[in-house]
């Protein structure tokens, strides 16, 4: 190559003489805005509760007549989380029967109180828990998410049933 091949670009009405491809450069000026737009939405999502990791998406409850449930809306493959269940209903005991698919997509590590009863039965895990005094009484559940998806279980609270889902994130 020899310097007789270069060509001097033209100088500009701003008075630089630099060769520059305007076209493209606002393509990628646009390209870089939108990707801004989405990794902004991305934190609010996060932020929201979406990833699983806190924010007013993380939780979601359900009313039944005979109490409460609290429950993971979204959580985190093999990352602890909690259920939290009110009795609302006077009584001398309250009955908390997990559903089989419960048991199949989570693991319990504690429940607080300890049940006075828990059994194995053909819709899934009985536990019965001593009620002293007027209500609420509150359960928690502390669990494991088994793998990851979409779960869908049923718990039920003295007879009235929960039909519920928790988006797993691997």
């Amino acid at each position: 190559m020899s310097s007789n091949d270069l060509q001097v670009p033209p100088i500009r009405e701003d008075g630089l003489q630099i060769e520059e491809r305007r076209d493209f450069q606002r393509r990628f000026w646009t390209a870089e805005r939108a990707a801004w737009i989405v990794f902004g939405a991305i934190i609010l999502l996060a932020i929201a509760g979406l990833t699983g990791s806190g924010g007013f998406l993380d939780h979601g409850s359900n009313k039944l007549q005979t109490g409460d449930i609290d429950f993971p809306q979204i959580s985190r493959w093999q990352t602890a989380d909690d259920f939290t269940i009110v009795f609302d209903r006077e009584g001398e005991t309250h009955i908390l029967t997990l559903g089989r698919s419960f048991l199949d997509r989570f693991s319990i590590q504690n429940v607080s109180p300890t049940p006075f009863r828990s059994a194995m039965a053909q819709d899934g895990m009985r536990m019965q828990f001593d009620a002293l005094g007027g209500g609420p009484h509150d359960v928690r559940l502390d669990v494991t998410p088994t793998r990851p998806g979409i779960a869908r279980y049923r718990i039920d609270l003295d007879g009235a049933t929960a039909e519920l889902s928790t988006i797993v994130l691997p």
